[in-house]
């Protein structure tokens, strides 16, 4: 929004002043300023960021800011009212309201004008604030816009045909606007006509039919007020952004109407001398609002503030910015003028700021916050979540953060068909809530193993279930991903597998796993898979990736994904407690032994470490399948024990007996043989 330093001049006195220190002072005080324009004629014009005036609608004509500067250099305003003089023989302009979304409309005849160009010196006014002239009629609504910040309209009023109306559109009806679109308006829009056709889109722009021509001999001025959220809507909806609706979107003072009326008209008539009051002033204003009053307290304004303001420079503020004070020195009751009460200020720590502001925000002093010395409250469970994401990190696997929002097509991925929809989506690839986080952590892996050899990365993120109860049922999910251009499946399996184990381990808590009894989701391997287990409840799955869902040729991608809360409480619950570590060494023996392929890997090193107190570990670390050379049915599994004791070091004979006792048992659990046995066995029998 641009302001003339000239016109400025002629509401407060700025003489002495340079254009420099007032654009500096109001940047300070009231408004940033973005910069400062000199023309050719010797204004100066003020460019201000609209976006400091969002909440300050009396600042939208040039009036609202002389004001101001009155205030902040405590100089004189000078703020004349219009002189029209209505005879009592004139009759007011019919008008109506109909709509609930018009506060205050007011339209006053004007006959025998003369329309033409505006004079040099205003076109050029015009055209230094970014409006183009049009004629002398349509720039008088311009000027007064400019000036009180009140948006106006002319109409041509032998064009009007009976009384006013400010209604809601009709469904399907159209209006052809002042830059000659035709517009197709909705039920929502608010619009002025008269009891034939619409005149003009309320707040946004006129209509051509009743626009003022050349031949235009009597004249109609308006000057409305209407909400602000009604006249946003249209505007954006109709793609018509305009300097009214721009001013009505930030609810204006709707007692302004009838004395920019007046001011048109006396403007008017200074044109055209001839020209007679054809009406008098045609006022409805159905809901007047009540004025505000704020009990203010200068013990208040110090408390909030930092700093002691003198009582009489306190009530000389707030008087110059328009206020009324009275009350006694402890409680001031301030009344609000109507043109600060519009969404701007109502409480009163409003007044506050105000008072502030122009006092100056640099006479507080810096200085530190009294807080208490007492350290908040740890919030175990964000603690925790922190803990889980930085294990994972530490572990190899890099963060990513996806979209909770995928498409129909997650339907046929996952197997199911009650996703929960959206109802705006932000684009046709994020219409439904995902219900796993696979489904996005696979989009971005194939243009990252162009590059690398493998990926390793982890989501802690949410996933939505229907509910009958609920809007949606939300469960807080960790994924693990790992894929490569290198490794085998069945490598990066166990990899990740013991990559899960040692997450589970550093949080203190063990894991299980078992096959699934059955068929999964889709993309879940129908063979290599299996359900993740803690304290024996099943909270998520580790596969393979099914191959028909794979986004790549070549490589293997595996993931695991599993359920936080369960993790999150069982960790909260868990009290730690600490053992010192074995000061003797540990003795290691390798074992290779053929077996039934449905025996559990978890079952052996169960049935193991029941079996003797000194085993400490057994790692699965090979796992062999032929049915040429071992038969159908049976596998080779290959394990690592560990035998450590924590008085003593072990010596042969005790080690012997504890690694035999292993076998033994698990001899005896599972019918197994070693390997060596079963290769000569096999070589007698050929």
């Amino acid at each position: 929004m641009k302001l003339s330093w000239k016109w400025l001049s002629e509401f407060v006195p700025l003489k002495g002043l340079e254009p420099e220190a007032i654009g500096e002072k109001l940047t300070i005080h009231t408004a940033e300023l973005e910069e400062t324009i000199e023309t050719p004629e010797g204004d100066t014009l003020f460019d201000i960021d609209n976006k400091s005036l969002t909440h300050r609608p009396d600042l939208m004509g040039h009036r609202g800011f002389a004001r101001e500067l009155a205030t902040i250099f405590e100089s004189k305003l000078i703020l004349p009212e219009p002189l029209v003089s209505v005879p009592d023989s004139l009759s007011p302009l019919p008008v109506k309201i109909e709509s609930d979304r018009c506060r205050r409309f007011c339209g006053i005849r004007l006959d025998g004008v003369t329309v033409g160009a505006s004079a040099p010196e205003v076109q050029t006014r015009l055209s230094d604030l970014d409006i183009n002239s049009i004629s002398n009629f349509v720039d008088i609504t311009n000027w007064i816009m400019l000036e009180y910040g009140q948006p106006m309209h002319v109409f041509d009023a032998d064009k009007i045909e009976g009384t006013i109306v400010v209604r809601q559109a009709k469904v399907g009806e159209k209006i052809v606007t002042l830059d000659n679109q035709e517009l197709e308006l909705s039920e929502e829009d608010i619009v002025i006509a008269d009891e034939v056709k619409v005149l003009s889109v309320a707040g946004v722009m006129g209509g051509l039919e009743s626009s003022v021509t050349a031949q235009t001999k009597n004249v109609i001025f308006e000057a409305a007020n209407f909400d602000p959220t009604s006249i946003r809507k249209t505007s954006q909806r109709l793609g018509l952004r305009s300097d009214s609706s721009m001013r009505f979107e930030k609810s204006l003072d709707p007692h302004q109407c009838k004395r920019a009326a007046f001011a048109a008209v006396e403007i008017a008539q200074e044109i055209c001398p001839k020209s007679v009051l054809g009406s008098a002033c045609g006022d409805e204003f159905p809901q007047i609002p009540k004025s505000q009053v704020i009990d203010f307290s200068l013990e208040r304004l110090k408390i909030v503030s930092g700093v002691t303001i003198p009582e009489p420079r306190v009530v000389k503020i707030l008087t110059d910015l328009g206020f009324g004070v009275s009350g006694k020195s402890d409680v001031l009751k301030v009344t609000v003028p109507s043109f600060r009460a519009t969404k701007d200020v109502s409480i009163e720590e409003d007044l506050i700021e105000e008072i502030v502001r122009i006092h100056g925000i640099f006479r507080i002093e810096a200085s530190l916050p009294v807080l208490p010395t007492n350290p908040p409250r740890t919030n175990k469970l964000r603690r925790l979540e922190w803990e889980v994401r930085d294990t994972l990190a530490n572990l190899g696997f890099l963060e990513t953060y996806n979209y909770g929002f995928v498409n129909k097509a997650d339907e046929a991925f996952i197997g199911k068909t009650d996703h929960i929809t959206i109802e705006n989506p932000l684009s046709s690839d994020h219409t439904h809530l995902r219900q796993t986080l696979v489904s996005n952590a696979l989009t971005g892996v194939e243009s990252e193993l162009r590059t690398h050899e493998s990926v390793a990365y982890f989501e802690i993120g949410r996933v939505y279930f229907p509910d009958e109860k609920l809007p949606a049922r939300e469960v807080d999910r960790a994924l693990m991903v790992s894929a490569s251009t290198k490794a085998s499946e069945t490598d990066l399996f166990y990899a990740l597998k013991q990559k899960l184990e040692q997450f589970f381990s550093l949080l203190k808590l063990e894991l299980d796993f078992r096959p699934f009894s059955e068929p999964q989701a889709p993309y879940i391997h129908p063979v290599k898979s299996a359900e993740i287990l803690l304290n024996g409840e099943a909270i998520g799955v580790i596969s393979s990736l099914h191959p028909v869902h794979k986004p790549f040729k070549k490589g293997s991608l595996v993931f695991a994904e599993f359920d936080l809360a369960p993790v999150l409480s069982s960790r909260l619950d868990q009290q730690t407690l600490y053992t010192p570590a074995s000061a003797f060494p540990s003795v290691h023996r390798d074992v290779s032994i053929v077996l039934a392929e449905k025996i559990l890997v978890s079952d052996l090193i169960k049935t193991a470490k029941k079996s003797h107190k000194l085993l400490k570990a057994m790692v699965l670390f090979d796992e062999y399948r032929d049915a040429q050379k071992l038969g159908e049915g049976l596998k080779n599994l290959a394990f690592h024990l560990e035998f450590q004791s924590k008085t003593k070091t072990l010596d042969e004979t005790e080690i012997d007996q504890a690694f035999e006792s292993v076998l033994s048992e698990l001899r005896h659990q599972f019918e197994f043989q070693l390997r060596m046995e079963f290769d000569q066995q096999n070589q007698k029998n050929s």
